[in-house]
């Protein structure tokens, strides 16, 4: 998985790299911000899948889990703000003061 930002687009940009000799899925779930259902896709051998997430509704926040079906211990969970030079708002998900392992992924 590498990851990056499209701050003109306002999009987080993820690439689903395959190095592995049989096709994959990742899901891609949202752990906050965004109520969608687990998002997965199917990667074929030695390839790589790329997908653009939108951030504008949540005011540039993101939180999202990403795992591969099969591998019970892969799992790669990325949060943060996409930077873009505007002003900006603090993480709406916090609802308060903030707390240590708030969110957890189970």
């Amino acid at each position: 998985m590498r990851m990056r930002a499209d701050r003109r687009a306002g999009e987080l940009v993820i690439d689903l790299v395959n190095n592995g000799a049989q096709p994959c899925t990742f899901q891609l779930t949202a752990n906050k911000y965004y109520a969608n259902k687990p998002m997965e896709m199917r990667v074929v051998a030695r390839s790589t899948s790329t997908i653009r997430l939108p951030l504008a509704s949540s005011s540039n926040w993101y939180d999202y889990s990403l795992r591969v079906n099969g591998l019970p211990g892969w799992l790669r969970r990325f949060a943060g703000h996409l930077e873009n030079g505007s002003p900006s708002i603090s993480d709406p998900a916090m609802r308060g003061a903030a707390q240590l392992d708030q969110y957890r992924v189970v």
